[in-house]
């Protein structure tokens, strides 16, 4: 039951995403995007977070002919840790900003080394 509810949490995470991204309409036509939104998937080894995360990844626009103007990423937190470490923590933010979403993927690992 957790896992089919953990779906049901990923879906309504993509449609409110989208729906953000979108942002609501201001005068003359110009569009305010509203702050993002966020889902953290908790669980233990092998119940499927990483394939969640990634079905995830692919449900939300961001790549084919949107993805210059809508980029997405998704990385591992040491991936991202190393991002970070490359170009500064505030120029990391600067940098994926702009993007409709950002996947972390292995998050809290109990062996950083594996």
């Amino acid at each position: 039951p957790t896992q089919a509810a953990a779906v049901v949490a990923c879906q309504d995470f993509c449609r409110q995403a989208v729906e953000r991204r979108a942002g609501r309409k201001k005068w003359f036509g110009k569009r305010d995007v509203l702050p993002g939104v966020g889902l953290y998937l908790d669980g233990g080894f092998g119940v499927g977070k990483t394939h969640l995360l990634a079905s995830a990844y692919y449900q939300l626009p961001g790549t084919g002919p949107d993805a210059p103007t809508c980029p997405k990423a998704f990385a591992t937190f040491g991936e991202l840790t190393q991002l970070a470490g490359v170009f500064g923590f505030a120029d990391c933010i600067d940098l994926l900003a702009h993007y409709s979403a950002l996947c972390i993927d292995e998050f809290e690992l109990d062996d950083p080394g594996l």
